[in-house]
């Protein structure tokens, strides 16, 4: 199995329903492996809004259902689910003290890691969350 970078993130505004859909062209390899086979997708969701909590950090309201163990979902061009994952607990990033007392902003957001195995290739992915 190739594991292939492909840059995901996904931000969730409290203006915006609760289910999100993302999608993208597929990153071209290097050619080794003629572009075929199964690859990973790694990436993240952030909340900028409508979360509580500290770590692990939750949706709240209508993001209620984004937590640890969501479902990720992924479909190729002709909406067929071809590989399915999950989010990690959601984290707040870490701010020191250093950085507190130079005047440093608190982040305000809860990010959810996700990864997804086994993706095989195909000319369109789109992701829900």
């Amino acid at each position: 199995m190739k594991t292939v970078a492909v840059a995901v993130i996904f931000t969730v505004l409290g203006a915006v329903a609760g289910a999100g859909v993302m999608a993208w062209e597929p990153w071209q390899d290097d050619g080794e492996g003629g572009g075929s086979g199964e690859h990973t997708i790694r990436g993240e969701m952030v909340l900028e809004s409508g979360w509580v909590g500290e770590e692990p950090c939750t949706g709240e309201g209508g993001f209620s259902d984004i937590s640890a163990g969501a479902s990720i979902v992924v479909k190729d061009g002709t909406d067929v689910i071809i590989a399915t994952g999950w989010l990690e607990p959601g984290i707040r990033p870490k701010v020191t003290a250093a950085e507190r007392r130079a005047g440093a902003d608190i982040p305000t957001i809860c990010s959810f890691a996700f990864v997804v195995d086994g993706v095989p290739t195909v000319n369109f992915y789109s992701i829900y969350i």
